[in-house]
């Protein structure tokens, strides 16, 4: 089941929706920016080339889309529009109205040019006319009415989910999710699953990525040279961790494995022998310390944890009945406990 978020542009609803992902674990999606990755348009250049009729086709298309799964769902200000858009938000979960004054609207939205059904006119009085026109449509198709004004992202998040006699079908559906969900899910939406429970992953950066490109390299030089058995594999790349257990399936950043029966068509089932996560500067919806004891259980042999904040690299030989980690600059050669012979120099990232 969905937690869907409808209103009037400039309510709130993207930051309210990615505050409900945190505070829920439920994986986040939003419609406008699903039809802009799709199209590879901005909106207005879509409404003014297109047609609003066209912009409004493409959002019922996305909706539907987007439904499955159980997710927050941002919803763009005239979705609720259409009836049939809300008839497929109603049949696939709970449809939270957000609401703020004309006043605060027009602080929110600024000069007004990424939002063409403003028609160019960003006054108060045209504001608070269309909010007027769309009223009935907002409370006919809500489920809960929330108001925004003068509250942070959090308090509204925390106020909706709070509302278990409207919330509980929805909530509940949120630790159930299997790996057929996972790959369910949209292609533009990249959410790791624990334990029945989504979490969204955060796009990597530009640092986060020349680490990536880096240490695959430097893995996959050494086993070409000796001839190995073992493969590496970088992130998107999915990792089914147990067997007998279909509701924890995780994308590490590199995935190194040596036994090649866990290799499946879609990735991999079974603990990979070594596993490298690397923190991106940007807050991620689960930290990687609290996947350690998920990453033991499975039977990883060697977790490293690579974080360019604090020039750190945190290294775990899960192998050893007392494991410790050891810490590392991004000036040191660190060994790799799974193999005899083979090292890592760090200095070599920035050579």
């Amino acid at each position: 089941m969905n937690i869907a978020l409808i209103g009037f542009m400039g309510v709130g609803k993207t930051t309210v929706s990615r505050a409900l992902a945190k505070l829920s674990g439920m994986p986040e999606a939003d419609v406008d920016r699903h039809i802009v990755e799709k199209e590879g348009r901005p909106i207005p250049e879509i409404f003014a080339s297109d047609g609003e009729a066209a912009f409004r086709d493409m959002e019922t298309a996305a909706i539907r889309e987007l439904c499955g799964g159980g997710r927050i769902l941002s919803c763009g200000g005239g979705a609720v529009l259409r009836p049939e858009n809300v008839k497929l938000l109603k049949e696939n979960g709970v449809i939270v109205l957000l609401t703020a004054g004309p006043e605060t609207v027009l602080k929110r939205v600024g000069d007004g040019t990424s939002r063409p059904a403003l028609g160019g006119v960003v006054t108060l009085e045209h504001i608070a006319e269309l909010m007027e026109r769309r009223r009935a449509a907002y409370e006919a198709a809500a489920d809960l009415t929330v108001a925004t004004d003068g509250r942070t992202p959090e308090e509204i998040a925390e106020e909706i989910l709070g509302r278990r006699d409207i919330m509980s079908e929805a909530l509940a559906q949120t630790v159930g999710h299997t790996e057929k969900d996972y790959y369910d899910l949209p292609e533009n939406v990249r959410s790791e699953l624990i334990d029945g429970q989504f979490y969204d992953m955060t796009a990597p950066n530009r640092m986060h990525q020349k680490i990536l490109n880096f240490l695959n390299t430097e893995i996959n030089i050494y086993i070409r040279a000796k001839k190995g058995v073992c493969e590496v594999y970088p992130a998107p790349f999915a990792v089914r961790l147990f067997e007998d257990n279909d509701k924890t399936v995780v994308e590490p950043d590199i995935s190194v494995i040596c036994d090649p029966d866990k290799l499946t068509d879609r990735g991999c089932t079974g603990a990979p022998d070594w596993i490298i996560e690397i923190i991106s500067p940007s807050p991620s919806s689960h930290d990687y310390v609290r996947k350690l004891n998920l990453y033991l259980n499975a039977g990883v042999r060697e977790y490293w944890i690579v974080d360019p904040r604090s020039d750190r690299i945190f290294v775990y030989h899960l192998e050893k009945a007392d494991f410790e980690v050891e810490t590392y600059s991004f000036r040191d050669k660190i060994k790799v406990h799974i193999y005899d012979d083979l090292s890592i120099d760090f200095q070599k990232l920035w050579s």
